[in-house]
């Protein structure tokens, strides 16, 4: 797997036109769409993609990841999307307090 590259310096935009959205989509998630195999495949992507970008500003930032949690793995599809969500919002919101941004 490549590793990505993700600036600091352009986090701002990064966060609020790419990982935000995702994340709000994701914590949103609803039953009707839950249903749709190809929806929830496309969001768990979505939220692959977001967890690199946010692994490599933790690394450009020396910051340590937390450890990933293996009890996700025994709930519901649409339950482990929204706590994913939830924890990868989390390590957004250090990585910008880290940096002295809200």
């Amino acid at each position: 797997m490549a590793t990505q590259s993700v600036s600091t310096n352009r986090l701002p935009e990064l966060a609020r036109y790419v990982l935000r959205p995702t994340l709000a989509e994701a914590r949103l998630i609803t039953d009707k769409h839950a249903c749709n195999a190809a929806y929830v495949e496309g969001l768990a992507e979505q939220l692959r993609d977001v967890e690199v970008k946010i692994s490599a500003l933790e690394n450009a930032l020396h910051l340590d990841s937390p450890a990933p949690d293996d009890d996700l793995a025994n709930r519901p599809e649409i339950e482990r999307i929204r706590c994913r969500s939830t924890q990868l919002s989390c390590r957004l919101r250090r990585i910008e307090e880290s940096l002295g941004r809200h």
